[in-house]
């Protein structure tokens, strides 16, 4: 069994996971171009990325027992008056870093295009070795 078209099938849910339209829209062209055979793949793939990430959120989410020290933390954060008031300050070197940090996520979460193509080109060369 060649397991190439599963993982690119699964690269492509991932890739397209988020947003249905496309998805759809590539189910459809997949189907046309190959066959009912190569749409059910795709659509396989599609089916097999969204259970995964489920599974993946049904896993941590319960992980995450709201006990006690849960609820400690978070009344000592939102609902406890502050022990110490004074302004957080940071070295030069860690405002660099965060603001580098910060800048990174604001252009990767409004220009996507380029971390993007990178990503689809580490997966074709994954799947062509």
């Amino acid at each position: 069994m060649d397991l190439s078209i599963l993982l690119a099938a699964f690269g492509l849910g991932v890739a397209l996971g988020a947003s249905p339209g496309p998805v759809q829209l590539l189910l459809f062209s997949e189907a046309s171009r190959g066959g009912a055979g190569r749409g059910l793949r795709a659509m396989a793939g599609a089916n097999a990325t969204f259970g995964a990430m489920m599974l993946l959120l049904a896993a941590g989410l319960s992980s995450l027992e709201p006990g006690e020290t849960f609820l400690r933390v978070v009344k000592v954060m939102y609902f406890d008056e502050p022990v110490d008031t004074r302004p957080i300050e940071a070295r030069l070197d860690m405002r660099a870093v965060l603001s580098a940090n910060g800048l990174a996520v604001l252009l990767l979460g409004l220009l996507p295009g380029g971390l993007m193509a990178l990503c689809v080109r580490a997966i074709v060369q994954a799947l062509a070795t």
